[in-house]
């Protein structure tokens, strides 16, 4: 695909080349929509191209899109009519979830994922409460203009085939796309098993920040240099520190241990050390076992002269319960909650994300085939329910309240796939 340029409803222009790190502002500005909506298609020549990672053409996802607003608007007519909408509104969840741009826009622009979920729970709430026809209507602009946001962001990453989706995280790293541009940032909290697998590179980055593990359990993690440089030049390892201790002045004293690897030997550094991998050239690679017996959060650095300024992250140590996946996606959302009644929003509805994106996404598979109406519901929680609670200002009883709900579907799909997994255990 190419694109000249593409003019807004202002008047203004976008770049000849429109790089991925531009997207988020210029969807926020309505640069890739008419006023009516629907897409702008003066300046952008599209036929036959797909975006990186999908076999679709972007004129199969034009016409699911053309598919789900007709749908919407009959939603809209339909209740200005006086008549039922809520089995309309199942329709069009299952239709949303079923289209194959659905599944682009998670895996390739996850963050004009949510506006979708956000317009659909708008349109549901306005039943729900029986508000004016006028209200309704404005609900399912919402939703359609995000669906044709979501497909100008697909035309635009045509554009990119070398970028990398986004995420977002707690804890979190930038990252760049093949020209440098930057991406935003890349969520890493994940649940582990008990086994970190972590790289380093030339650029001084671990490839992820943050892990979870369960307390009491040998945990075994890899680390391997990706990088080509001599160790001499562009050592990495992995040290792990104990609970509290301050990353910097460590840093600063395993610089002065170069003919120890870079661990420092003195006692009051030293004994700050639980565990460390050998000091690792390009295309080297090092196995450890350790076991962390106390909750909390343990630092861990690559002592290599400075590298502790780029290269550093936690472990965190949990109970077995808070490790599962129900259990750190629930941790995730009561520290949203959290963050949100310090007056941080923001940082909530991206917590909120973060435990959508990091961990339920790998249990939809399994759940969608037990319970597709609870999926649903949780998708709607996750992308719409919480994060527009928070965009509102609402008070905390009833952010609270909401929660609650949701820590209830969550545990019911907790008991499905715990079911389910012992069931399979029964066949083999």
């Amino acid at each position: 695909m190419k694109i000249s340029t593409i003019v807004s409803p202002f008047g203004d222009l976008l770049p000849r080349r429109l790089g991925l790190y531009a997207l988020p502002a210029a969807l926020a500005c309505g640069l890739l929509l008419s006023p009516g909506g629907a897409p702008l298609y003066g300046g952008v020549t599209t036929e036959g191209a797909a975006v990186a990672g999908t076999e679709q053409p972007l004129e199969d996802f034009e016409a699911e899109v053309r598919q789900l607003a007709s749908a919407v608007d009959a939603i809209s007519k339909r209740y200005a009519a006086g008549d039922a909408v809520e089995t309309s509104f199942k329709e069009l969840i299952e239709h949303w979830e079923g289209v194959e741009i659905h599944e682009a826009i998670e895996a390739k622009a996850i963050y004009l994922y949510p506006p979708i979920w956000q317009g659909i729970f708008s349109m549901k709430k306005a039943a729900e409460k029986e508000a004016s026809p006028a209200e309704m209507t404005r609900a399912c602009e919402r939703t359609k203009g995000a669906l044709w946001q979501a497909l100008g962001g697909l035309r635009a990453l045509a554009e990119q085939p070398a970028a990398t989706p986004l995420h977002v995280g707690r804890h979190a790293t930038e990252t760049h796309d093949h020209e440098g541009h930057g991406l935003g940032v890349l969520a890493h909290t994940e649940p582990t098993n008990n086994r970190i697998e972590l790289t380093g590179d030339d650029n001084m980055r671990y490839n992820k920040t943050h892990f979870v593990v369960r307390t009491g359990e040998p945990v075994t993690l890899r680390f391997k240099n990706i990088g080509e440089l001599p160790k001499e030049v562009m050592g990495h390892n992995v040290v792990i520190l104990d609970r509290g201790t301050a990353v910097e002045p460590f840093g600063i004293a395993a610089a002065s241990a170069s003919e120890n690897d870079y661990i420092p030997t003195d006692p009051a550094h030293a004994k700050s050390v639980l565990a460390h991998t050998e000091l690792l050239g390009g295309g080297e690679a090092d196995s450890i076992t350790f076991t962390l017996e106390d909750a909390g959060e343990y630092p861990f650095l690559c002592s290599f002269t400075a590298h502790f300024r780029l290269m550093q992250g936690t472990i965190e140590a949990v109970a077995a319960a808070d490790a599962e996946p129900v259990g750190l996606i629930l941790r995730q959302l009561r520290s949203a909650l959290e963050i949100y009644e310090k007056g941080d929003a923001k940082e909530a509805e991206t917590r909120v994300l973060a435990a959508y994106i990091n961990v339920f996404e790998g249990l939809e598979g399994d759940l969608i085939e037990i319970d597709p109406e609870l999926v649903s519901q949780l998708e709607l929680d996750f992308n719409a329910g919480l994060p527009s609670l928070f965009q509102e200002g609402a008070p905390v009883s009833e952010v609270r309240a909401y929660y609650e709900k949701m820590e209830a579907r969550l545990q019911k799909a907790k008991r499905f796939l715990d079911q389910a997994e012992v069931e399979r255990s029964s066949v083999f």
